[in-house]
């Protein structure tokens, strides 16, 4: 897969986990341990396809609440592949 659409596919990573409102929660949604979301933040491993398709899900599926709790998130510089 091109370096390309990993950078792509870590951001939308990097929002949904914003959605979401923690790494935990967005392991939690996509029903993986969160040792594997740490190594896709981290580049360590390629975010496979149908991951990037849930995360498009949970961009598409997010409220008005859900955005304006991500930005609140993201100004606080949450780095998640630090937790």
């Amino acid at each position: 897969m091109p370096v390309e659409n990993q950078d792509h596919y870590r951001k939308t990573l990097r929002y949904a986990e914003a959605l979401a409102g923690s790494p935990a929660q967005l392991a939690h949604l996509l029903s993986i341990d969160s040792r594997l979301l740490t190594s896709w933040f981290r580049g360590t491993e390629p975010i496979p396809d149908a991951v990037f398709l849930k995360l498009i899900d949970i961009v598409l599926g997010a409220t008005k609440n859900d955005v304006e709790r991500s930005r609140s998130y993201q100004d606080r510089g949450n780095q998640p592949d630090d937790s």
